[in-house]
């Protein structure tokens, strides 16, 4: 969303701006109020900190919201992926979680993360899917997540898994449009283990070798070099056919010529890999943003956990992280931010602790969006 200077409104103007609008959606949208950049809702700039939680009932949560001006943020991952199109829990799942909300804090600004990765809930895609699944480099497609337990994963290069994740954000987006809370929802974060590719943190950053992922890369390779020729000059004059070109080899993958920097001609094939596999996920985020947007049928905000670029600095997980499309994804209109975690992780969030931006903030301020600290 184009940042525009937006006149701010007192809040008594706003508050009757929403009751004649009834519950039609909000206008949101990045503008610039007292000179920086800002959420603007309804042409009100708000407070986009967000409240995280655990093990706190859900009445003390919206409690301390009130209180504190903060927007609610409510996961969403009671999705049947078996069925066809995705089926959402609407009673429980979303209108229940709401209206809670409301009873306790009734001008509430609410964001929902619905679990857009298909695989949170009770009823995972790939259990269904198994040949879209994600294929590592060293054979199967289990896979650990974040608590340790294997699991199964789509491949985010899967055109089956992008059609359901779409469906389902556009029946999610179409029901919320309707129901009487809609004035309340301003946003959708993206949700999707932080938007990694599978398995960047396992030992040498294995990567997805799927045949959908290998046929993306093909496509990737085709838009931007046109011909198998003008492919085999860019990588050095070995034989490459657009056709059958193959994902890099592991040991090509991690080669470099000086430290941590790769000859641009030798390694041209691992350069351009890597920055394909970076790519991909910024594909999918962009698709799903214009997704939402579409479905809304106006202005409403996306984003995800993205953009974690000092983090993967000098790392192996670095050529495996997808992290590197940043750009890509602020310059597309269908993302409007992103947000990470403090650096250090768990140790050094508290007061006094050390832990630094995963990003790089000023990309943000120059593009007039904002980068949310976690």
């Amino acid at each position: 969303i184009a940042p525009t200077e937006v006149p701010v409104m007192d809040a008594s103007s706003a508050a009757a701006s929403r009751d004649k609008a009834g519950a039609a959606l909000p206008d949101v949208r990045l503008g610039v109020s007292g000179g920086a950049p800002a959420v603007l809702v309804d042409a009100k700039p708000v407070s986009f900190d967000q409240y995280w939680h655990q093990s706190i009932p859900p009445d003390a949560i919206a409690r301390n919201c009130r209180r504190a001006g903060l927007i609610h943020v409510l996961s969403i991952t009671k999705i049947d992926w078996s069925m066809d199109p995705p089926t959402l829990n609407y009673q429980e799942e979303v209108d229940g979680q709401i209206r809670q909300v409301l009873k306790t804090d009734p001008d509430a600004r609410i964001i929902l993360d619905p679990d857009t990765t298909a695989e949170h809930g009770p009823v995972s895609w790939a259990s269904h899917h198994s040949a879209e699944r994600y294929v590592s480099d060293v054979g199967g497609t289990a896979v650990k997540d974040y608590s340790g337990s294997m699991k199964t994963f789509p491949s985010f290069a899967s055109a089956a898994w992008r059609n359901d994740v779409d469906a389902m954000l556009a029946d999610l987006v179409g029901h919320v449009k309707q129901a009487d809370y809609a004035s309340h929802v301003v946003g959708y974060l993206l949700s999707g283990y932080e938007w990694f590719h599978w398995e960047w943190m396992a030992p040498k950053a294995r990567i997805d070798v799927s045949t959908h992922m290998r046929d993306e890369f093909r496509n990737w390779l085709k838009a931007k070099y046109g011909t198998s020729a003008t492919l085999t000059t860019a990588w050095g004059g070995t034989a490459a056919d657009l056709a059958s070109v193959e994902i890099p080899s592991p040991e090509a993958r991690r080669r470099t010529c000086d430290g941590v920097f790769r000859d641009p001609v030798a390694d041209r094939p691992a350069i351009d890999f890597s920055r394909f596999y970076s790519e991909v996920i910024a594909d999918v985020l962009i698709r799903q943003g214009r997704t939402i947007k579409a479905a809304a049928g106006k202005n409403t905000l996306v984003f995800p956990f993205y953009g974690y670029l000092p983090h993967f600095f000098d790392s192996q997980a670095r050529k495996s992280s997808g992290h590197f499309a940043i750009r890509k994804l602020l310059d597309s209109g269908a993302v409007d931010m992103t947000g990470a975690p403090s650096d250090g992780y768990l140790c050094e969030r508290a007061s006094g602790g050390t832990g630094a931006f995963m990003t790089v903030p000023g990309a943000y301020t120059v593009r007039g969006t904002l980068y949310v600290d976690q």
